[in-house]
């Protein structure tokens, strides 16, 4: 078994900055990963790296040359608990592309990123995998788009073509909103060649292009997905069901949605969490806890989803004897040595 390594990463640390706690650590994710490339396959090791911090690191960061595999992956974790983009958590707030995956086998949790462009072909979040073969997650994250200009072809997480070799991304519980300026192409999610996707139980609102696929495979269940032109647009993999979307096309499944409207608690202070009152995605959803090819056990602030009464989109419902854990995903590291880092 793979021996665990922990490193932080705080924006506000005035400590040592060798990342050996959060105290000491590095000031921003890029000087952590640049100090911590490594061959952990080698190393027999799987490293976690814990970003905090109440100040935006405002420069980009590309998480490329280690070499990670199933078991010795790295896992990037943010601290973000709130369900709103949370300006005293960590994040990061760049004019180009915010993360950049390049590294195979990447895990991205909790991170926010907000993209201000006024240019091109920009990301919150980008996959850009060499050839070979990887496994990727993105889960619990917050991605906003601030665009103006004529900001085009920019997206909120894409999935870049590969030449060759088989990518596969696991992406649920994220929100990701802003994508959109004026009639210019924008898009909230994008996926192409060489990827094999799953994408469950997301929120899309306030976009231009909720969702694309280019070209791979596409298999999507329980999102939402609120645009101006094209909620989905492609074609997506049988067994895509349970998506709601404000046009007349979603992904062809029986139980999907169209051309609804979904009340949200408060969109103009992009708080998307379901009102009490949705009648577009509220209790129409799936129960994905034992699904074949990736499991949904709880949602983007760590509630449980129970298995009826379901919820679309990134957010379930609670009642008053709902329970969540403090951080999302408390199984993937982020309750280490019995603290919780917020």
């Amino acid at each position: 078994m793979a021996t665990k390594t922990t490193w932080y990463c705080n924006t506000n640390a005035t400590g040592s900055g060798d990342g050996t706690t959060p105290a000491n650590g590095y000031t921003s994710l890029s000087l952590l990963e640049a100090a911590k490339q490594k061959d952990y396959v080698s190393a027999d090791e799987q490293t976690d790296w814990i970003c905090s911090g109440t100040t935006a690191q405002t420069t980009y960061t590309i998480v490329s040359g280690s070499t990670c595999d199933a078991t010795r992956y790295i896992a990037i974790i943010g601290n973000r608990t709130s369900y709103i983009y949370d300006t005293t958590k960590f994040r990061i707030e760049y004019t180009s592309t915010c993360l950049t995956v390049t590294d195979l086998y990447v895990r991205v949790y909790n991170i926010q990123c907000k993209l201000t462009a006024t240019g091109d072909s920009r990301a919150g979040i980008k996959f850009n995998p060499s050839t070979s073969t990887s496994v990727s997650y993105v889960e619990g994250c917050i991605v906003v788009g601030v665009l103006s200009s004529t900001a085009r072809y920019n997206t909120g997480i894409v999935c870049n073509q590969v030449a060759s070799g088989e990518h596969t991304l696991y992406c649920s519980n994220n929100v990701i909103y802003g994508f959109i300026n004026s009639t210019y192409d924008a898009v909230g999610f994008s996926s192409s060649l060489g990827w094999n996707v799953y994408l469950y139980d997301n929120t899309f609102a306030d976009n231009y292009y909720g969702i694309v696929v280019n070209s791979g495979a596409c298999t999507a269940k329980g999102n939402i997905s609120i645009a101006t032109f094209d909620a989905f647009y492609g074609t997506f993999e049988a067994g895509s069901d349970y998506n709601v979307s404000s046009d007349g096309v979603a992904t062809g499944g029986v139980h999907d949605r169209v051309s609804q409207t979904v009340t949200f608690q408060d969109a103009a202070n992009r708080d998307y969490r379901l009102a009490s009152n949705d009648a577009g995605a509220k209790g129409y959803g799936v129960d994905l806890d034992s699904d074949a090819y990736y499991p949904i056990t709880v949602d983007i602030i760590g509630y449980t989803r129970p298995s009826s009464n379901i919820d679309i989109g990134a957010f379930q419902t609670q009642t008053a004897d709902g329970t969540a854990n403090l951080l999302y995903g408390l199984l993937e590291g982020q309750l280490l040595g019995g603290m919780i880092y917020v």
